[in-house]
């Protein structure tokens, strides 16, 4: 029997990341960096503003392709198609395929159920 499994979309928690550039007038620089956000402090010493990057995490919608690849082959089942990284076709025997569905349940994997012409 086949199981179509369907990746689904969910909310996690991102490390960002961006590139930023900027002048420096004093050295006449100009200096990159990568990170989550800028932000300045003053430096009374220099009598000046200093950039500094500082890590941001923030929440993005990702599917669970990745996941449902893993799970499979952790399995050892039988890929026979993938579409788009939406959907997963895997060939189950007719014997576990109970134990299969139930596993499907608990791990809340979404799955449409297609018989196989044999």
């Amino acid at each position: 029997m086949e199981i179509t499994l369907r990746a689904t979309n969910k909310r996690i928690k991102k490390k960002m990341v961006r590139d930023f550039q900027w002048y420096d007038p004093y050295t006449r620089k100009v200096w990159k960096d990568r990170g989550g956000r800028m932000m300045f402090r003053y430096d009374p010493a220099l009598k000046r503003s200093i950039p500094y990057v500082v890590e941001e995490e923030d929440w993005v919608t990702e599917n669970n392709y990745e996941e449902l690849i893993k799970w499979v082959t952790e399995k050892g089942f039988d890929i026979i198609d993938t579409a788009h990284r939406h959907f997963v076709t895997i060939d189950v025997p007719a014997i576990e395929f109970e134990s299969v569905t139930r596993e499907l349940y608990n791990n809340r994997i979404v799955f449409d159920l297609e018989e196989s012409n044999v």
